[in-house]
């Protein structure tokens, strides 16, 4: 078993058909609690959770992206965090919205 004591590894799953190795691969090293899968193809999140719901998620969103829109996929998808490009918040409530659905915000800065 790997051991990152205090660290947390986001897993970006870009393409539909990698999450069931990537699963595997982190229960293998026994990464569960370490790891967060991120993606802006949600429908992976939402297989990733389907096969074990314990498992953290993320949520990414492109520039621009509303904030209604957020906050329902969000629900939807029960993700567990969200990334944002950071010079898409256009203000401290917005952030405040999506603290408010429970979740914890991480700002990732993109390109």
């Amino acid at each position: 078993m790997l051991e990152c004591p205090g660290k947390i590894l986001h897993i970006e799953l870009k393409t539909t058909n990698t999450y069931e190795k990537a699963i595997n691969l982190v229960k293998q090293m026994g990464l569960q609690q370490q790891v967060i899968f991120i993606s802006f193809d949600l429908t992976n999140l939402e297989n990733v959770k389907k096969i074990d719901p314990s498992l953290k998620t993320g949520a990414l969103f492109h520039k621009n992206t509303k904030l209604q829109h957020i906050l329902q996929s969000i629900t939807r998808y029960k993700v567990d965090e969200v990334g944002l490009f950071w010079f898409s918040i256009p203000n401290a409530s917005f952030i405040e919205s999506i603290k408010n659905h429970n979740n914890s915000v991480a700002v990732h800065c993109f390109n």
